[in-house]
């Protein structure tokens, strides 16, 4: 095989993207990082986010809910809806790389799960519900009634 064949360009661009991609892979920063570190930076992060004016996207990344797999450099945010956990996807490539660079560790990343019960609020419509929302919030308020004798 001649050194100006297709073959053997074909064959030097695999081998030289295979050199690069090694070469990657020794130069990945693998700092480990606490969750103490992790919130610190993400506060930053979303107060950058806030001053630049992306107040809805702020309020996404404080409204998940994390968890944390310091193995694996995963951090889980649990959203309450789709909407939600498609803005944080695509705002997560520079959340991710603002994270990576301060913790120094390349390896982290995002996973979604969305919630069953986050921000689940049943409306009260007729006085009888709301009375009864208060009181379960509020169970004082069924003694006040009864020793004031109030109706509803």
């Amino acid at each position: 095989m001649s050194g100006l064949s297709l073959a053997a360009i074909k064959a030097k661009r695999a081998q030289t993207a295979l050199e690069k991609s090694k070469q990657q892979e020794k130069e990945r920063r693998t700092k480990h990082f606490n969750s103490e570190d992790f919130e610190r930076h993400l506060d930053r992060y979303i107060k950058e986010l806030e001053a630049s004016g992306q107040k809805i996207l702020s309020s996404n990344f404080q409204l998940a809910k994390r968890s944390y797999d310091f193995e694996s450099c995963t951090v889980e945010l649990e959203v309450p809806n789709d909407t939600i956990q498609r803005e944080l996807q695509m705002a997560a490539n520079d959340a991710l790389s603002y994270l990576r660079n301060h913790l120094e560790n390349d390896l982290i990343t995002f996973s979604y799960v969305i919630s069953k019960e986050a921000l689940v609020s049943e409306y009260a419509y007729t006085p009888e519900e709301k009375y009864q929302k208060l009181v379960s919030k509020y169970p004082d308020i069924e003694t006040l009634k009864k020793h004031f004798h109030l109706d509803l």
